[in-house]
């Protein structure tokens, strides 16, 4: 899912990313709505560039 979000392959400087959304799907009883959140709130997702679309 995160990676279908992202646009792209994860890289190695996803580990964090990946880590932390580990731990908010634990915490939340690994719950769909945790995962929708946890990839919409993290850097990651939050820093992507979107492409232009060309002419």
């Amino acid at each position: 899912m995160l990676t279908f979000a992202l646009g792209r392959g994860l890289e190695y400087y996803d580990e964090c990313a990946v880590n932390d959304l580990c731990e908010t799907l634990e915490k939340n009883d690994y719950r769909f709505s945790a995962l929708i959140y946890g990839i919409t709130a993290g850097k990651p997702f939050q820093m992507r560039r979107t492409q232009e679309p060309q002419s």
